[in-house]
């Protein structure tokens, strides 16, 4: 909860400070402050499953980020993923946004609901929360459970992009990485596919290349030139996650022309395969499909990778397989300023909810908390008004950096009591009031995510100088959002992990104390958490 402590810290808000000083679980002490107009219940009743509305994935579960599929667990600190805002008509608005929270924790039940048919391959927690669509295109919230219930779900939204290139020359890249073969400064292609042949001389200009035909068979080479305007598009022979960048137009036109050279139309489906042994060419496919409304399942075909891609972005809710997968490991979990994501599983992309937080409720208006919650109306202006009014210095704290962001243009994150690194907010002020929202979510988020990570880069640096300096028999393997990843010589765990706990907890944080919790084990998914003043636990 170190974003939480800061929050805290930075908006002076004493009933939060008071919380963390107390040792009290943040979380769990705000549901018991709404559990009786939410969940009907006594405040000494809440548990942990209703501390955090904090629904989860399987591990194995990706989200899109700029650089591709990833895994939750795998983001690193401030990486930006694809939020999901639906629209009232039915269409899902994406963009890019830092994670709010991203972690992993114990499955608090003994099984993952496993939700499988043509558009959805997903495991989630049994209270997970799934967006759903009307007909008309009103969306709500249900539970795994209630899905086959419903009527549509989305597999796919739309994404803005600036990056713009020459239509043709991207068209001619799609052409290169399926059957274009490098040889020094060209690019050469033999066809015996009069189709082909056609296709590629029909995006040619006159003196751009070399065509020579032996029997049935034609050998045509991109002249120097060309060659050099086209390889830049691409990553060596694969298509790049940079044209996630491109203008929904150019990348549109990526999705038209990827079929002419590695798969084939499906008119009587509306539906097209693309077909390829480059899975880093069909990841971005996919992602390029699902960033302008396009349905897709990507499977393997023998040795080959299959994508399907369907002109429409939701499916309908009849046929779903629900069953009850037994699980008690680690699941996933992360949460974004509008609470949908963007999600692949099983091959499968799906806009679903994720993890709730309850800070964030002070951004949302009454019909949005009451859509996200499954509540009513009048339930979620209570539920809104009592964490507002409970924490009313975090409140203005907000309002304030929104306001200073609108005057200023840029936002800071602090150090030390001090200014430190500051984000220009260019949106703070566009007439789009999507844009607007985003850039102000930033005004305040990012100043607390931001100062977060500098604790933990300033713990990175002095953990790997105490390595170094003392010659410890442990290497950093990598920093995770709040945590840091160490490969640990058996003998010198508990010494290892004593000093490190000591550094990350060493910072100034006003008003807050700062607490790192430890985690051993052989490998990364075999982790547990571990009180470093009791025995180390038995190794598997």
């Amino acid at each position: 909860q170190i974003e939480l402590r800061v929050l805290a810290s930075l908006s002076g808000d004493e009933k939060m400070r008071e919380i963390f000083r107390s040792g009290d679980d943040y979380h769990l002490r705000t549901a018991r402050h709404i559990a009786p107009m939410l969940w009907h219940i006594d405040p000494e009743d809440v548990t942990d499953r209703e501390r955090r509305i904090a629904k989860c994935f399987h591990p194995d579960t990706e989200v899109l980020t700029r650089r591709g599929w990833v895994r939750i667990p795998e983001l690193v600190t401030g990486e930006e993923v694809a939020e999901a805002a639906p629209n009232p008509d039915g269409t899902v608005r994406l963009s890019w946004v830092t994670p709010l929270e991203v972690f992993t924790k114990k499955n608090e039940f003994d099984h993952l609901v496993h939700l499988r048919n043509e558009g959805i391959d997903l495991r989630v927690t049994p209270d997970h929360r799934m967006l759903t669509m009307s007909r008309g295109g009103a969306y709500s919230v249900v539970r795994p459970a209630d899905l086959h219930k419903t009527y549509y779900w989305a597999n796919a939204g739309l994404l803005d992009g600036t990056e713009e290139v020459d239509e043709r020359l991207l068209r001619l890249a799609v052409a290169v990485q399926a059957d274009g073969s490098y040889s020094g400064n060209r690019v050469r292609f033999g066809f015996t596919k009069q189709r082909k042949v056609d296709r590629l001389i029909g995006m040619l200009k006159p003196g751009e290349f070399t065509h020579r035909v032996a029997g049935r068979r034609h050998d045509i080479g991109l002249l120097p030139g060309l060659t050099c305007k086209v390889r830049a598009l691409l990553d060596d022979k694969s298509f790049p996650w940079s044209w996630l960048l491109l203008v929904p137009e150019l990348r549109l036109a990526v999705l038209d022309e990827a079929p002419y050279w590695d798969g084939h139309d499906r008119t009587d489906w509306r539906m097209r395969l693309y077909f390829s042994y480059d899975v880093q060419s069909v990841d971005v496919l996919q992602a390029i499909a699902a960033t302008v409304g396009r349905k897709t399942r990507r499977a393997r075909n023998g040795p080959c990778w299959r994508l399907s891609i369907k002109d429409h972005h939701r499916t309908r809710g009849g046929n779903l397989e629900t069953t009850e997968v037994p699980y008690t490991g680690e699941v996933a979990c992360l949460s974004v300023p509008s609470s949908f994501v963007l999600v692949r599983d099983g091959g499968v992309p799906v806009i679903t909810g994720q993890s709730f937080n309850f800070a964030l409720i002070y951004g949302m208006g009454d019909e949005r908390i009451a859509r996200d919650l499954g509540i009513s109306i009048d339930e979620a202006r209570a539920v809104r008004a009592a964490i507002l009014g409970n924490f009313s210095d975090m409140s203005a704290y907000i309002r304030a950096r929104i306001l200073e962001a609108r005057t200023t243009g840029v936002c800071w994150t602090w150090w030390q009591g001090e200014r430190a690194r500051r984000r220009p907010l260019h949106k703070i002020a566009s007439v789009d009031g999507r844009e607007r929202n985003t850039a102000e979510n930033g005004a305040y988020n990012s100043p607390v995510q931001g100062t977060a990570n500098e604790f933990n880069t300033a713990s990175l640096i002095e953990v790997v100088n105490w390595i170094e300096a003392d010659c410890v028999p442990a290497k950093v393997v990598i920093p995770i959002h709040d945590q840091l990843v160490l490969e640990v010589r058996e003998d010198v765990i508990v010494e290892t992990a004593k000093q490190v706990k000591g550094i990350m907890e060493s910072w100034d944080l006003p008003g807050v104390p700062i607490i790192v919790d430890t985690e051993v084990g052989r490998s990364w998914g075999s982790l547990e958490k571990w009180d470093i003043e009791k025995p180390l636990p038995t190794f598997a």
